[in-house]
């Protein structure tokens, strides 16, 4: 299915396919933080990743900051944090 195919293009995650190499690229802020828009985009990804059957090898790689924060990202802001004990009341 692949041959070389284009990269498939989302907000935070790339693909693309060399043979049964597939690439993702990771590009979410300086330090691609793994929060729920990038959670959603890897799992869209490897949705496609696995439906195709040349693909044997998945590398992940990231351009921007040249790492990745394997956690969540928090957001303290005042606003954050009010809701946050909003709903552990």
């Amino acid at each position: 299915m692949n041959a070389e195919s284009q990269p498939a293009m989302q907000e935070c995650v790339t693909v693309a396919f060399d043979g049964p190499v597939a690439t993702l690229t990771l590009q979410h802020g300086s330090m691609n933080a793994i929060d729920g828009v990038l959670l959603d985009e890897l799992a869209a990804t490897f949705a496609i990743v696995e439906a195709d059957s040349e693909v044997s090898v998945r590398r992940i790689r990231v351009v921007s900051g040249g790492f990745f924060l394997p956690g969540r990202t928090f957001d303290w802001s005042p606003d954050a944090s009010k809701a946050q004990r909003a709903l552990t009341r």
